[in-house]
């Protein structure tokens, strides 16, 4: 499924003659401008809501557009091209529920349990924001999108309580020691790295590309809520 992405273009009616001739008088009511379309691009619908979204500067062969309109229904954004280039840039923020559906195999490793089966994603751009291309700090604070959610369903694997490293942190230490008020704290700081580590050298693996691997970390305040911290990987899109 792909958005179109068009190209709002002016354009003016020029005097028109009457019949008659060369002495005839030409017509002064050219009217109102009216706005012509060309297709730019086509962009598939779970990277469209990135770079198209309301506010969005979207950027086309060097170019810079402002997103004028973007329908959903019709799976198309209107985009007008910017004479010079813009002080900022602007910068989309999701957020990803990941559901586990089946188990169909698992493996224990020490203290690591791998568990292979289905999941389902569901992701959503929520909100955006506009940096200063001179700084790259944000020049406002973030603003709301009300986009709707795009899934599919994948079959991955996830690590349950991956290398031990996402314990509680008063399990780091003295194990007689409690710490009351400490959440995963900085072991799952270190499942979080892990998980980047791991998509750089599953191709070496497994016949997949890059491009083709995601990754997830959700813990006991992920959504939905799991009863123990995940690092998952799966498929980058349906279809992968």
């Amino acid at each position: 499924d792909h958005f179109q992405v068009f190209e709002e273009m002016e354009t003016s009616s020029e005097p028109r003659e009457e019949a008659g001739g060369f002495l005839a008088e030409p017509r002064r009511d050219m009217g109102p401008a009216e706005a012509a379309l060309r297709k730019l691009d086509e962009i598939e619908i779970s990277k469209a809501f990135y770079s198209l979204h309301p506010g969005a500067v979207y950027r086309y062969r060097g170019s810079e557009y402002n997103v004028m309109n973007l329908d959903v229904n019709r799976r198309r954004a209107l985009v007008k091209k910017r004479d010079a280039p813009l002080p900022y840039y602007t910068r989309a923020f999701d957020s990803t529920v990941v559901r586990i559906q089946t188990r169909e195999r698992h493996a224990v490793s020490g203290e690591a349990k791998v568990f292979l089966g289905e999941m389902e994603l569901e992701s959503r751009v929520k909100s955006f924001k506009r940096f200063w291309k001179s700084q790259d700090v944000p020049q406002e604070a973030e603003v709301e999108l009300n986009l709707p959610s795009w899934g599919y369903t994948s079959r991955g694997l996830w690590f349950e309580d991956p290398l031990g490293v996402a314990r509680p942190e008063r399990d780091l230490g003295d194990p007689q020691v409690e710490t009351p008020g400490h959440g995963w704290g900085c072991g799952w700081a270190g499942a979080h790295a892990a998980m980047h580590a791991l998509l750089q050298v599953f191709p070496l693996f497994v016949l997949a590309d890059r491009q083709d691997l995601d990754a997830a970390c959700v813990d006991e305040h992920g959504l939905p809520p799991m009863d123990r911290p995940r690092l998952m990987i799966f498929d980058a899109k349906d279809g992968a």
